[in-house]
């Protein structure tokens, strides 16, 4: 053997396709380096979601290192820091860009696919994101003795 083998994406896009909302933001939530963000972020970040084709819209609520779905206004969380305004599409994009999420993000602002009123605010919520490195060696071979 050679070592952990290169990931493959196989399926991954039909997967983040079959996904809900509710589903894909569990999955953000998981990913978000908790501890770091509680220490570092003490007032919360609130995104506002807005999705067309349906229509669709949600919430997160970044608050002691919790992100926390909400689906439509979440009216405990206040106002939003930032709305932002993207196709199902352009989210996919967003999940299978994996670690370059917050690049991924950036580049579709710039492109106009992703519209956004205050990209900072949502780029601090992204840099929470951790992910893990696929090619972590879940089992080593153990050295054979002569």
């Amino acid at each position: 053997m050679n070592g952990p083998q290169r990931a493959s994406d196989h399926g991954a896009a039909d997967l983040v396709r079959s996904m809900t909302l509710d589903l894909f933001f569990q999955a953000m939530a998981k990913s978000i380096d908790g501890p770091r963000a509680a220490q570092e972020q003490t007032t919360p970040i609130v995104l506002r979601w807005v999705l067309d084709e349906p229509r669709q819209e949600c919430t997160t609520t970044l608050r002691n290192g919790v992100l926390i779905y909400v689906e439509g206004p979440d009216a405990l969380a206040g106002k939003p820091t930032a709305t932002i305004t993207l196709t199902r599409e352009a989210l996919n994009n967003l999940a299978l860009a994996g670690h370059r999420f917050t690049q991924n993000f950036d580049d579709q602002v710039a492109a106009g696919t992703i519209q956004v009123d205050d990209e900072a605010a949502a780029d601090t919520v992204f840099s929470y994101l951790v992910f893990p490195d696929p090619r972590f060696p879940i089992v080593t071979p153990r050295k054979t003795v002569k």
